[in-house]
């Protein structure tokens, strides 16, 4: 999972530029503008001081004000902010474009996820530090999920929080397996902990990363059965894992077979 800085971009100016090219309802008036205007930026200071906090989950205590349509602010990020040649496409971008999904940490992003669903909290539909890059496949997979892993306030670059173990039935002709699980007390921040995990388990990081490590447990099979010394297999894995790219699942991949009965058992080819 990837943190990335947060867009710092006002709710209120980037609502004022898509509102403007709406095409405005004859009985709108100014003071209804002014209203929502004001709902808007309470809406993203309620924002950064909840989250500020660590808490993700809270209910709004702003609302859209009466007699508005909150759809009113979902067609503007689907119609404006969103869409190809949009008035907004440009902070859309800014938040996806280049940049790796922040859930599973392998996929490219393509889509803004709405941390804060934009059909219950409409007011931060278009605000960018409420969007969060994501490839397609998480964006779906977290639909609906309160308690993820926030890619801009969530920090876990420096701790320990990725685990993984070598399934081998001893058959020789068979390969590994590898199990990727999260950490259970790799920081005394619960509530982190409890995010990590679900997002772990509702977007099947996990198994994505299994499937997408196969090659390198075919790789180190190969040299198993080239080498019958346990320390030169050792040797051997720890070289992989310093010459690949270092990141958690890699890096748990290869002490989880440094630990494995695998190296140890499997026979060399004589």
């Amino acid at each position: 999972m990837i943190t990335y800085d947060s867009p710092k971009h006002s709710n209120t100016k980037i609502f004022e530029l898509l509102y403007s090219k709406r095409k405005k309802k004859e009985k709108e008036k100014e003071s209804d503008i002014t209203l929502l205007l004001q709902a808007i930026e309470a809406a993203e200071n309620e924002y950064w001081n909840e989250c500020g906090k660590g808490n993700f989950d809270y209910i709004s205590r702003v609302s859209v004000p009466p007699g508005l349509d909150k759809g009113v602010m979902v067609a503007l990020y689907t119609n404006q902010f969103a869409k190809k040649k949009g008035s907004g496409k440009l902070y859309h971008d800014e938040v996806v474009e280049g940049k790796i999904c922040c859930y599973c940490g392998r996929h490219q992003a393509r889509q803004a996820d709405h941390y804060k669903e934009k059909a219950k909290f409409p007011l931060l539909s278009v605000f960018p530090a409420n969007l969060l890059p994501s490839c397609g496949d998480c964006n779906q997979a977290l639909r609906g999920v309160k308690h993820k892993f926030h890619g801009y306030f969530d920090n876990i670059s420096t701790l320990d929080w990725l685990g993984a173990e070598l399934c081998w039935d001893g058959d020789p002709e068979e390969m590994p397996d590898v199990n990727f699980y999260v950490k259970s007390s790799f920081s005394e921040d619960a509530g982190l902990v409890g995010r990590v995990d679900c997002t772990f388990e509702k977007a099947g990081i996990g198994t994505l990363w299994a499937c997408e490590l196969a090659p390198k447990i075919k790789l180190t099979r190969r040299i198993l059965l080239r080498y019958g010394d346990l320390e030169l297999r050792k040797l051997s894995i720890q070289d992989l894992k310093e010459n690949n790219e270092s990141n958690p699942f890699h890096d748990a991949l290869f002490d989880a077979m440094l630990k494995s009965c695998w190296i140890r058992e499997l026979p060399a080819r004589k």
